[in-house]
């Protein structure tokens, strides 16, 4: 099995072992090179898709704050940031579509 295909497995496991009432939630961390938000834009696209494929909502965690992880928010802000960023988080689809006409990124020098 190449890794594409064992990540796509435990990903189906996921969906399949998830209650049908269960919302997954990703936050994931704001990298500002290049290269890596490329690379986690690809994999999230194409966990979409297979998200698609079921009737899964899930949603996406986002902060304004400078924190790279959500563990690092929790840590610098309370819980209460987190609460904030949780209470508004989007659908994969409205993250995708911001992320897509997103035209520049803060340069990594």
């Amino acid at each position: 099995m190449t890794r594409l295909t064992i990540r796509t497995f435990h990903i189906f496991t996921f969906i399949r072992s998830s209650r049908r009432d269960a919302t997954p939630y990703f936050a994931f961390d704001r990298d500002t090179k290049a290269s890596i938000i490329a690379n986690v834009n690809t994999a999230i696209a194409k966990t979409d898709k297979l998200f698609t494929k079921t009737d899964v909502d899930v949603r996406v965690i986002r902060w304004h704050e400078s924190a790279k992880g959500v563990d690092d928010l929790i840590v610098q802000k309370g819980a209460e940031a987190f609460h904030q960023a949780y209470s508004k988080a989007l659908s994969l689809k409205t993250w995708l579509v911001r992320t897509s006409v997103q035209l520049t990124y803060k340069a990594n020098i």
